[in-house]
């Protein structure tokens, strides 16, 4: 699971292998399994996503190496 920056998770929400683009909400009693967020996505209550994706064409992520 990837989760990125400016979220807002609920109350009883799960989240499983997905990923989550900045600045989405996940209010409460949601579940998000095997699935891609896109920017700025705001789910209603009680929403049930599996193996969705919310974005078009391909998905390109660039994770950064960093050492403390």
């Amino acid at each position: 699971m990837i989760i990125s920056d400016y979220f807002d998770i609920g109350h009883a929400v799960e989240i499983k292998n997905s990923l989550l683009f900045n600045s989405y909400k996940v209010p409460y009693f949601n579940y998000v399994g095997d699935s891609i967020l896109g920017y700025q996505v705001h789910l209603g209550a009680g929403a049930k996503h599996s193996n969705y994706r919310l974005i078009i064409g391909k998905v390109n992520v660039t994770l950064r190496k960093e050492r403390d």
